[in-house]
């Protein structure tokens, strides 16, 4: 998400009058009604929101308090993991009081010591495998919520803006001393049970990346997420929860409802919708045109960057358009046998007609699938590449 700078007595105000509604309830409150033991879907959302963000997310919470209004919540759950304090983090269900009018209050279901950030890996699998224990025989989608950059590494100079350097590929939580707090998308994957989850989306930028979603196929059915930047109040949840909470989830629904959210407004915008059970067919068509034409490209012309570049920030590592950098080096057999696997694998993508910096794409037509151009970069390459090895793109594509 677009990185904005707010004082930390901004953010702790915000952060208070957002937990007066999830604290517990008094005596004199009603009470729950009680809860479906087996819904069939619960939708997790895993929030990085002790950050620059922190008011975007009081009111994405509004919004899913707004969205569940019109969900039968007797077939569909929503838990939310959010910082509570510099000292406490905690896991919610969002519950309904009263039966003849549809009241919703947050109420914890499980309170953490936040002895580590939330991007820790360690907090970030464990906090998953609660949530999933709450409703273990549900389908259960999951959600992240924070700053995105994509699969670089922290000891790189990606930066999302000239004057914000953003490390890693998730987080941006305040720590100690409140310093941006990151995480790996190696780890993100170690801390995801295999098959665990129907969806996953991330409401963040950049993570419509070929990399970020083959590491992590294993762990979802289907990946949605932004080869761009996003807005900072990022999804539209009001709009959106009710199309993955559907009986029938509707992926392709819910993307394009927040697609017309912010091309209405002519506000810049892409999101992508992909089945991870075509991923594989990518990569093995990728791997044949790598072989045939295993040479670096020197420099990137030509081809349309998801990442937005400034007079002030011209540098930093391309998020080009996979399958316009893949056509630099074939636009023979090997291409459209990459081309016929991609179609198979975005099953949606949609973006405006302009970039985030206010321009007409490069070349068009798009993909939705962003593709790191290995060895463009000289020494910043060679100083990163052996993490990017370690990437299972890397070894599933470049490997002999």
């Amino acid at each position: 998400m677009q990185i904005l700078r707010t004082s930390l007595i901004i953010i702790i105000s915000l952060l208070t009058v957002l937990l007066a509604g999830c604290k517990q309830h008094s005596k004199n409150e009603p009470e729950p009604e009680p809860q479906p033991v087996n819904p069939d879907g619960v939708t997790i959302v895993y929030a990085i929101n002790k950050s620059s963000l922190s008011g975007n997310f009081m009111q994405d919470t509004a919004e899913m308090k707004a969205a569940m209004v019109s969900v039968d919540m007797s077939r569909q759950r929503l838990l939310v993991y959010l910082t509570e304090s510099a000292s406490k983090t905690g896991l919610y269900e969002l519950q309904q009081i009263g039966k003849k009018n549809k009241v919703l209050t947050w109420r914890k279901v499980k309170e953490y010591d936040r002895q580590q950030t939330s991007t820790a890996p360690a907090v970030m699998k464990r906090v998953i495998s609660d949530a999933l224990s709450v409703y273990p025989d549900a389908d259960h989608s999951l959600i992240f919520w924070g700053h995105g950059t994509a699969w670089t590494p922290g000891f790189s100079d990606h930066e999302t803006r000239a004057d914000a350097p953003a490390q890693y590929s998730y987080g941006g939580e305040y720590g100690k001393n409140n310093e941006w707090q990151w995480t790996e998308i190696t780890d993100i994957a170690n801390a995801i049970p295999d098959g665990a989850f129907r969806t996953i989306w991330f409401d963040c930028c950049y993570m419509s990346s070929i990399e970020v979603a083959y590491q992590l196929r294993h762990k979802t059915d289907m990946y949605v997420a932004y080869p761009t930047e996003v807005w900072e109040y990022g999804l539209n949840y009001d709009g959106v929860l009710p199309f993955i909470m559907r009986e029938n989830q509707d992926l392709i629904g819910a993307a394009g409802k927040f697609y017309s959210y912010y091309n209405n407004i002519n506000d810049a915008v892409t999101v992508s919708v992909m089945d991870m059970s075509e991923i594989e067919g990518v990569a093995k068509a990728t791997r044949a045109l790598m072989r045939q034409y295993p040479d670096n490209l020197d420099k990137v012309q030509g081809v349309s960057d998801y990442r937005r570049r400034s007079r002030n920030n011209p540098d930093g590592y391309g998020y080009y358009d996979m399958l316009q950098l893949l056509k630099l080096k074939d636009q023979g057999e090997l291409w459209q046998s990459v081309q016929d696997s991609m179609n198979r694998f975005v099953i949606y993508h949609a973006e405006s007609s302009k970039d985030f910096n206010n321009r007409q794409w490069v070349q068009t037509p798009l993909c939705g699938v962003s593709m790191h151009s290995l060895g463009e970069y000289g020494q910043k390459e060679a100083d990163h590449e052996p993490f990017y090895r370690t990437l299972d793109w890397y070894k599933a594509v470049y490997e002999q």
